[in-house]
C-alpha cells in the first residue's frame, strides 16, 4: 500500500489528513510507522506531510468479537487479525505513540468511540471497546451510534463530520 501512496505522490507538497473506520485506522498506523522505519527518502512525504489522523472507532487494542466462537460469526482471518490483545497490534500501537511522542509524527488525533451495540446476526455486540477505541493520545469523543453507523455522518451538521472538517481547516 504504502508504494502505491508513494508513486501516485501522495503528500508531496500537500498536507495528509488520514481518515480509517476501523481496520482502516490500523492500515494508516501501520502505512505511517513503516514509513518512518524505512528510513527511504522516498516514503519521508508519507509521514512528514501528515498533519491529522481521525480514527472511526479503530481497534487499537484490538476486539473482543474475534474471541466469539458463534456459528453464525465465523472467525475469518481478518478477525483473527484484530484479536483482542494481539500482540502485533499492541506493538504496531505502541510504536505509533512512540513515534507520536519521539515529534517526528507531528500530527492531531481525534478518535470517535463507538457507545452502542451492534446487532451481528442474533446478538447484540460490542464491536470495539471504548478502551481499546482510546488510543491514548488526542482528542476522543463517545457517540451513541454502533460500529456501522459511527463512520456514516447523516449530514453536514453531524458531529461525525464537522469534528473531520474542523480538523481539516486546522491542520491545512
Amino acid at each position: 500500500m504504502s508504494d502505491l501512496l508513494i508513486a501516485k505522490g501522495v503528500g508531496r507538497g500537500h498536507p495528509i489528513v488520514w481518515v480509517g473506520h476501523s481496520k482502516g485506522g490500523i492500515f494508516i498506523k501501520q502505512i505511517l510507522v513503516d514509513a518512518w522505519e524505512s528510513g527511504r527518502p522516498a516514503a519521508e512525504p508519507l509521514w512528514q506531510s501528515s498533519r491529522g489522523t481521525f480514527f472511526y472507532s479503530v481497534p487499537h487494542r484490538g476486539s473482543p468479537l474475534a474471541d466469539f466462537n458463534l456459528p453464525l460469526l465465523r472467525q475469518s482471518v481478518e478477525l483473527l487479525e484484530i484479536q483482542k490483545n494481539c500482540s502485533s497490534i499492541l506493538e504496531l500501537h505502541r510504536r505509533f505513540v512512540a513515534l507520536y511522542h519521539s515529534g517526528h509524527l507531528k500530527i492531531d488525533v481525534f478518535s470517535f468511540v463507538e457507545t452502542a451495540m451492534t446487532l451481528m446476526s442474533v446478538m447484540y455486540l460490542r464491536i470495539v471497546g471504548i478502551d481499546s477505541a482510546d488510543p491514548g493520545i488526542g482528542e476522543v469523543c463517545g457517540v451513541h451510534l454502533d460500529h456501522r453507523e459511527i463512520c456514516k455522518p447523516r449530514s453536514r451538521n453531524c458531529i461525525l463530520y464537522t469534528e473531520l472538517v474542523k480538523m481539516i481547516n486546522r491542520v491545512s
